[in-house]
């Protein structure tokens, strides 16, 4: 498949890099014209649970714009404005920059109707920026095994000790000046990360689907792995249900992937997303009776 090689610039002067696969064969009788999709933690937009997806959804008539967000890789130079960014200096609050820049992109040749797709940390960024946009071109989002980032789920789980130790590490750094230096950290995942990032994205509730829930207005594709397993699986369990408890619609769905792994590595994965993710917005134009 051809696709378009994108370099977007965002409001805060961020470039990000991106590719617009089109549609085989474009449709007309969907709720849905466009899907953009965000990597998971580092991730790129070539990255293959970005780019295996959106080949099934261009093949199936939705075309999908896969995005480098601001938090790709781990470390990059952002030159325009002499600073760092990349995975270990993201905040995940700015993510509506990154967003809105990629939706732009679509409404301008004409996609009027996009959903947002996120893969892990992504799926996390889609649901908030769902809740925090709000951007009147997004009309659904879709969110494959996104944890739930709560301080106090953490420092009462089967890791707490060692939350506890990298807060306290992180709290450091911070009261002595040094809020910007990087820690190597192991919790929740091994990463190299600002002191006050770290801070700003585990130790609190600010991420927390169940503090911003209500605020979402479009329908969400929740998509879970059963085969993650430990952290990965209590961090992400009872989130459909605190969004569709805060924000009740018809629409919502929760999808448990039996055979899909959390980074799709075995055959056939991304095929299954894919078509989950196909069926559900064909749903959106063709509602149930």
């Amino acid at each position: 498949m051809l696709v378009e090689l994108v370099l977007l610039l965002t409001a805060d002067g961020v470039q990000l890099p991106a590719a617009f696969f089109p549609a085989a064969q474009p449709r007309t009788d969907t709720a849905v014209d466009a899907v953009v999709l965000n990597p998971g933690t580092s991730g790129n937009f070539w990255h293959p649970t970005l780019t295996a997806v959106a080949t099934v959804l261009a093949q199936q008539g939705y075309p999908a714009l896969t995005l480098s967000t601001r938090g790709h890789d781990y470390v990059f130079r952002d030159a325009r404005n002499n600073r760092y960014l990349g995975a270990s200096y993201e905040c995940i609050a700015d993510c509506p920059y990154d967003f809105t820049a990629a939706i732009r992109w679509l409404v301008e040749r004409g996609y009027s109707r996009v959903a947002l797709y996120g893969h892990s940390l992504g799926a996390t960024k889609a649901t908030y920026y769902a809740a925090h946009g709000p951007d009147p071109h997004l009309v659904a989002v879709i969110a494959f095994a996104g944890p739930r980032w709560s301080g106090s789920l953490y420092a009462s789980g089967p890791a707490a000790e060692l939350f506890h130790a990298t807060r306290a590490r992180a709290e450091a750094l911070v009261a002595a000046g040094r809020g910007e230096e990087l820690m190597e950290v192991t919790f929740p995942i091994p990463l190299l990360i600002t002191a006050a990032g770290w801070l700003d994205k585990y130790a609190g509730e600010r991420y927390n689907v169940a503090t911003w829930g209500d605020r979402i207005r479009v329908p969400i594709l929740r998509l879970d792995s059963a085969l993650d397993e430990g952290l990965a699986a209590l961090h992400q369990a009872g989130i459909f249900d605190d969004i569709q408890r805060l924000a009740p619609n018809p629409y919502h769905r929760h999808v448990i992937l039996t055979d899909v792994d959390h980074f799709m590595t075995r055959p056939g994965s991304a095929e299954a997303v894919g078509q989950a993710v196909v069926s559900w917005l064909d749903d959106l134009a063709q509602p149930r009776a």
